[in-house]
């Protein structure tokens, strides 16, 4: 089952954290840190190349290591951008992270969490509140939105973080737009896959319709407009990799 939480499917059960008293793993991560960062991830421009994200898929010790570091490097850079007023939060959130272990998620059955994060940290971060009034806190995985306290639905994915945290959205929607709602299967919505085709076409050609794969849509909102975008998650066709695509038109 294909997750777009690090881009690429479940690990084997034995690799479960990335902490482990018979090896030096968690001196390994924190030494790649927040300068790993991978700032290239995110297009710089509107019509820039997808964001997908090339990983290994063998159930190794490395593998494990890389696909967790690459994570890692996602949520960091999430948190700088998200906390750009207040650049003293994020770096209080993202010390805590380093000390985190990031253990395989637990197993969720619907359809929601199917395209979430595969990898969970170990540490809680109360919710705090960015500048721009949306909140954050980290419950397994990262939340982020209006309201993203008690029962949530507010957990971002790798490429969702991708997405929002690239500085041609930021510029565009003048904010990093949070969730506004669970993500739900398009695949055989032809309403879904006509709107997405117009997006794709309009404002992302270079996400080729032969690579990409329509997967799900999730309702986005921004707090400097008070308007609500549509994202559509979409899975390239290795079928360990995805991007979020969101329309430049209120829904």
């Amino acid at each position: 089952m294909p997750t777009f939480g690090t881009d690429q499917t479940h690990e084997a059960d034995s690799l479960q954290s990335d902490h482990s008293p018979n090896s030096n793993r968690r001196n390994f991560l924190k030494t790649l840190g927040i300068a790993g960062v991978t700032l290239s991830l995110a297009p710089t421009q509107l019509l820039a190349a997808p964001a997908k994200i090339s990983l290994e898929t063998a159930p190794t010790y490395s593998s494990w290591l890389a696909t967790s570091h690459t994570f890692r490097s996602c949520v960091y850079h999430f948190v700088t951008v998200a906390s750009r007023e207040n650049p003293g939060l994020g770096r209080r959130i993202i010390r805590q992270l380093e000390d985190s272990e990031l253990e395989r998620a637990p197993d969720y059955h619907d359809f929601h969490h199917r395209y979430g994060s595969n990898r969970a940290f170990s540490v809680k971060i109360d919710h705090e509140v960015f500048a721009c009034g949306n909140g954050f806190l980290v419950n397994l995985f990262p939340y982020y939105g209006i309201d993203c306290t008690c029962k949530s639905d507010k957990d971002l994915n790798g490429p969702e973080m991708n997405r929002l945290a690239a500085a041609s959205e930021v510029e565009y929607y003048g904010c990093v737009l949070a969730p506004a709602g669970r993500r739900i299967d398009a695949r055989d919505s032809d309403s879904d896959h006509a709107d997405y085709e117009k997006l794709r076409q309009q404002h992302y050609p270079n996400h080729k319709a032969d690579d990409w794969a329509l997967t799900y849509r999730r309702r986005l909102h921004s707090v400097k407009d008070k308007k609500h975008y549509m994202g559509y998650g979409v899975e390239y066709k290795d079928k360990k990799s995805g991007d979020m695509l969101i329309t430049p038109w209120n829904v």
